[in-house]
């Protein structure tokens, strides 16, 4: 069975996992206080908006808490076929919703949420805790992109900001 999320939720997914991912790569090396200043509320709303829709979008209303390991998810996504390589710019441009799997559409609404349970309290998270959820940041990414090849945002979306980047390089600000 599959899932079919619009086009902005995965715009927004998408967003909030690479920016997350990034975010938490730079986190590992800094003070925890300044990743937890960085994701105020106007950039933690927005991220359980997107968990709210991932789960109202779930038939079987358990929210998102299906037991799917990272390698489990990743290994099951087939790249993208000679066909998706050739059209996936021109499908990708009409394409008004995408379909997913249960248990990816589970795994994307886990990861951000226990992104925020990370960021709700002031102790950083071991290092191997913070790793893990940077891994699996990238395998919603991964997902996504398999997913959705030819998805037009996509590019763009790979220069998200993030907390803690250097400044001289180009970024695409968060709406």
């Amino acid at each position: 069975m599959w899932i079919q999320l619009p086009k902005k939720t995965v715009i927004q997914l998408y967003r909030h996992c690479r920016e997350a991912e990034r975010s938490v790569d730079a986190a590992l090396w800094t003070k925890w206080c300044d990743l937890t200043n960085y994701y105020a509320e106007e950039r933690t709303a927005p991220i359980r908006q997107t968990i709210e829709a991932l789960n109202r979008g779930l038939p079987d209303g358990r929210g998102c808490s299906f037991g799917c390991t990272r390698d489990e998810l990743t290994g099951a996504v087939p790249t993208p076929g000679l066909f998706r390589v050739l059209f996936g710019k021109w499908l990708g441009g009409v394409k008004t919703n995408w379909p997913f799997l249960p248990q990816e559409v589970h795994f994307f609404g886990s990861t951000l949420d226990r992104l925020l349970q990370y960021l709700s309290v002031p102790e950083k998270p071991s290092q191997d805790e913070l790793i893990a959820l940077r891994m699996d940041l990238h395998a919603c990414a991964y997902v996504i992109e398999c997913r959705c090849y030819g998805l037009p945002e996509r590019a763009e979306l790979q220069r998200i900001e993030h907390f803690n980047q250097s400044s001289p390089v180009a970024v695409m600000k968060m709406m």
